[in-house]
């Protein structure tokens, strides 16, 4: 989807995990202060869905990352 967005002109585009919040907080901030529209595209693994514990939620987050499942961009 952020492919998508990203080339049909979007004002801001990004994508985030929930296992780098910082990252996703600055993505926010930038997304609030454009001109127009934004889009985030977020990771987060779903505990009920995945059956996985609450608590491995955000090293799951990083591990989609640091192992090249999902990547963190902006346009």
């Amino acid at each position: 989807m952020f492919e998508i967005v990203a080339a049909n002109g979007i004002d801001y585009a990004a994508t985030a995990s929930v296992g780098y919040i910082p990252d996703f907080l600055n993505k926010i901030n930038k997304a609030k202060f454009v001109d127009g529209t934004s889009y985030i595209h977020v990771f987060a693994p779903c505990p009920t869905g995945w059956g996985t514990p609450t608590d491995c939620t955000i090293d799951l987050g990083k591990d989609v990352v640091d192992c090249g499942l999902w990547y963190l961009a902006e346009y």
